[in-house]
């Protein structure tokens, strides 16, 4: 999906931060005539091994994207409730780490976020933060089989921020796939619902 007229024949890998709290980053190995479009992909619980995701991480680097992978737990040691802060930190910091690198050269006004499962919350609890986190404003929002939400403080799971605050322009996509069981087509409609500010024409 998404053709194979790839850009770049050879993708750099490598990481930024602690091996326990850090970012993975994907990039082409050659510098690009023009700042590369930023993907920032949040993990399922868990999923902390960016090679569960290697498909499409590969994918979207040899598309040219720059992708970000921030490690926003520690299994069986983080709660959920310190991902999304921790989710803000890492990519704060590895932004600031790449600014100034020729071959990274992220494109601030350039920016998506993918989320799977629990990653879909975190997602949109980063974008929400807005201002507040110092961090782009994304052009997209797509959530792969979202779940792991929370009602409460006192369930466990990722409890939303107020999703009011989120950018009007940007595209918020929801998708559940028909063979996963866990994720169900409630947390998609929940989230396309509290995200008031998306004008329905950029909810999908």
């Amino acid at each position: 999906p998404g053709g194979r007229d790839y850009k770049i024949s050879t993708v750099a890998k490598r990481a930024i931060g602690t091996a326990s709290s850090g970012t993975y980053v994907f990039h082409g190995t050659e510098a690009p005539a023009a700042p590369r479009p930023v993907v920032v992909f949040f993990h399922s619980w868990g999923g902390v091994n960016p090679a569960l995701y290697g498909g499409f991480i590969d994918h979207l680097a040899h598309k040219g994207h720059l992708v970000l992978f921030p490690r926003f737990q520690e299994v069986n040691r983080s709660r959920p409730a310190d991902a999304s802060g921790l989710a803000e930190t890492l990519i704060r910091d590895a932004l600031a780490a790449l600014a100034q690198d020729p071959v990274a050269q992220p494109d601030l006004k350039r920016v998506a976020f993918i989320g799977h499962s629990a990653g879909v919350p975190i997602a949109l609890n980063v974008a929400a933060g807005g201002g507040a986190s110092q961090l782009p404003v994304p052009k997209l929002i797509f959530g792969l089989m979202p779940g792991g939400i929370a009602s409460d403080e006192k369930e466990r799971g990722i409890l939303l921020r107020d999703l009011s605050t989120l950018d009007a322009s940007t595209l918020l996509i929801a998708m559940s796939g028909d063979r996963d069981y866990l994720p169900a087509d409630r947390a998609a409609r929940r989230i396309l619902e509290l995200a008031t500010p998306v004008p329905a024409t950029r909810k999908l």
